[in-house]
């Protein structure tokens, strides 16, 4: 049984993104979606952080529900969680089929942006790495062909040695829209 694809979701538009994109994957893939949110402050030690961790837990919650009413069928679930982003994401990936997080687009001449959090997870990730541009909707990015989409793999090597992180949808996914 393949694990759940992960999200790692802090409120942004490219974290949204990356939620959207992830739940048309799950769909497609049968697979359960987890919204993943980390908070690495303490409660109460940085000013304003009651009100800051109730808006994180509202756009939380109001990006499952979104989600949930746009795939009635598709198993959510959205978690928040005390501790560093890369940690937390990090141990969710260790049992998910991929991690997906949002990326900040620099053009087709720059490519990607990789913040500090993503760069961070890529290098530690036991499964594959899906960063999503805020700039493209879920619907744009299933319809690329598949050498153009942004999939990066770490730990692919296995005992039967090196291994593709991803493989490209085939026929079957062709006229579904996947």
């Amino acid at each position: 049984m393949e694990g759940p694809i992960v999200v790692g979701f802090d409120g942004s538009p490219e974290s949204a993104a990356a939620a959207d994109w992830a739940a048309r994957e799950a769909v497609c893939r049968g697979l359960p979606l987890a919204l993943v949110q980390a908070w690495p402050w303490p409660p109460r030690q940085v000013l304003g952080s009651e009100d800051a961790v109730s808006w994180g837990k509202a756009r939380l919650t109001g990006k499952e529900a979104e989600l949930r009413a746009r795939s009635p069928h598709l198993e959510v679930s959205a978690t928040h969680l005390p501790g560093a982003p890369v940690t937390v994401l990090e141990a969710a990936g260790k049992t998910a089929t991929m991690v997906v997080l949002g990326s900040r687009g620099m053009g087709t001449i720059h490519g990607y942006l990789v913040g500090s959090v993503s760069q961070e997870v890529l290098g530690r990730a036991d499964c594959p790495v899906v960063l999503v541009r805020a700039d493209q909707t879920a619907a744009d990015e299933h319809s690329r062909p598949a050498g153009r989409w942004s999939i990066w793999g770490s730990s692919c090597c296995g005992p039967g040695g090196p291994t593709p992180a991803w493989t490209p949808p085939g026929p079957d996914r062709a006229d579904s829209g996947c």
